[in-house]
């Protein structure tokens, strides 16, 4: 049995873009710190620029939510794409990922028997979430 996490990206106005379901390693030392390191270096623009490079630039939050399907989807099975803001799936971990103005924040809800999935257990930036994810 794995730790099953959501991860939803979007802008804090609007529904999610990508729901994203992983099987197994939700938890924040697993799949916490892998998307806090992926998002870690991106740069959001609106609009390409000449130095736009593929995993380290997106062209709005569309553009970053497909490049992290693309990064953590490596085999059938584990990750798995459902409708926007879907819940109660089995989710030990809920992770949201909103762009707003450019920046990247990452919000980690803990689900079941003692989280609250209304409060978050970590806001912040990818950086700031690595250290957070780190020490748990």
């Amino acid at each position: 049995m794995g730790t099953r996490s959501l991860t939803m990206i979007g802008t804090k106005n609007d529904k999610a873009i990508v729901t994203m379901y992983r099987q197994y390693d939700g938890y924040p030392q697993g799949h916490g710190l892998d998307l806090a390191e992926y998002l870690a270096p991106f740069v959001v623009t609106n609009g390409i620029g000449a130095h736009a490079k593929l995993g380290l630039s997106a062209n709005g939050v569309g553009c970053l939510s497909a490049q992290l399907v693309k990064h953590f989807k490596e085999a059938v099975g584990n990750i798995y794409l459902y409708p926007s803001n879907t819940r109660d799936i089995g989710e030990e971990y809920i992770y949201k990922v909103f762009v707003e103005e450019g920046n990247i924040t990452i919000e980690v809800y803990e689900v079941g028997w003692e989280g609250d999935p209304d409060k978050a257990v970590f806001k912040g930036t990818p950086q700031h979430c690595i250290e957070w994810c780190k020490n748990q």
